[in-house]
């Protein structure tokens, strides 16, 4: 949405259509008039002579409390298209990028607008295709922006929290619910956090292609409602997005955030001119089963959009102490799951082994490498 936002028009019932200008309301310039309004005492009045665009409900505690409503009706227009013409309204910074236009007589909501600096509109969204409101995880969109940014692009960080039994520290942003703000803060909040192992990230039952942050039982900040989306960054690179976490946004439980990193094939091929309905190959099950003088190794993926392309499956058991298999194949998805199996002799028998995979989409450049291993032991 673009400059100023007209929340009330008066008087009703103005028509909004450019094309059937009301008889008594007499244009005062050459451009289309598509309406007029101000607010309850009359003591401010405006034209608009730009096209709307975005009309919307929004339920933000922000636009609550300016309106005294459960929501506020607002929508867009351009600035160069508003006119006031009685009257100036008065504004109130309701945060740092935000102002709001209202009549200091009478009180009346008059307009909302985001700081010239601070405000791009976006003109198309990407979901990834494997994305559910109803479950976690494929927690990630791409915007494009209408008009281009003079902020340089950060690249992912396509390994970090990933793998290895570590610490590390990472900066996480937001406007959400924080201690003296249970209704959101004015003002964008930043905190440093500890990235968790994997182990602990599993504990929560994070699904692929999720890290975890703010170790328990320390008071390090946590994400909350209303940071839905915010970065995780470390050294200037983008780790992750705000994903879920506990209800209660306490610091016994970490955050689970979307590592950015593990999508980072599709969002190269999305930015390349491929299909955005077109998702990671994704593995779904690995096990591996002991038949007494051979291993049976099953595993299977899934991928949207995918059919007819050529696809590379690599599989790797390693036995702790020693001793590893590897198997592969090649051929053409004609399913949207795929499965693999194959039985190899067990040269090493007794032990303790860990399976991983990868499969590569040839067909797109795009692969899917399992994050943990899986266990299993030959007796």
């Amino acid at each position: 949405m673009a400059g100023l936002v007209p929340a009330i028009f008066m008087p009703w019932p103005d028509t909004l259509d450019a094309t059937a200008i009301p008889r008594h309301i007499v244009p005062m310039t050459d451009k289309p008039v598509f309406a007029t309004g101000g607010c309850q005492c009359g003591a401010v009045r405006y034209r608009i002579t730009a096209p709307f665009e975005n009309p919307h409900i929004c339920h933000c505690r922000m636009c609550q409390e300016a309106f005294g409503n459960y929501f506020a009706a607002l929508v867009g227009t351009k600035k160069s298209g508003l006119t006031w013409t009685k009257g100036q309204p008065s504004f109130f910074r309701s945060s740092e990028i935000v102002a709001r236009g209202f009549c200091k007589d009478c009180g009346t909501p008059l307009s909302f607008a985001y700081d010239p600096a601070d405000r791009i509109a976006v003109d198309q969204v990407v979901v990834y295709p494997l994305y559910s409101a109803r479950l976690w995880g494929h927690d990630i969109a791409l915007l494009h922006l209408a008009t281009p940014s003079s902020a340089q692009p950060t690249m992912p960080d396509t390994h970090q929290g990933l793998t290895g039994e570590y610490f590390t520290t990472a900066w996480v942003a937001g406007w959400g619910i924080a201690d003296g703000a249970p209704n959101g803060s004015t003002a964008l909040l930043t905190g440093q956090v500890s990235v968790s192992t994997p182990p602990e990230c599993r504990a929560i039952g994070a699904p692929w292609g999720t890290i975890c942050a703010t170790l328990p039982d320390t008071l390090e900040p946590s994400a909350c409602n209303g940071d839905s989306g915010g970065p995780l960054e470390h050294n200037n690179e983008l780790i992750g997005l705000v994903s879920f976490g506990p209800s209660n946004c306490d610091n016994s439980t970490p955050t689970a955030y979307t590592h950015v990193g593990s999508y980072y094939p599709w969002i190269h091929w999305v930015l390349t001119g491929g299909s955005p309905r077109t998702s990671l190959p994704e593995i779904k099950t690995i096990s591996a089963r002991d038949r007494g003088r051979t291993i049976r190794f099953n595993a299977v993926w899934c991928q949207s959009g995918g059919l007819g392309h050529r696809i590379h499956a690599e599989f790797n058991m390693v036995r702790l102490g020693g001793g590893r298999i590897n198997l592969g194949a090649t051929g053409t998805a004609n399913a949207r799951c795929m499965a693999y199996t194959a039985t190899r002799r067990d040269r090493y028998r007794h032990g303790l082994w860990a399976v991983s995979a990868k499969i590569n989409d040839r067909t797109t450049g795009m692969s899917y490498a399992s994050t943990y291993p899986t266990y299993f032991t030959v007796r």
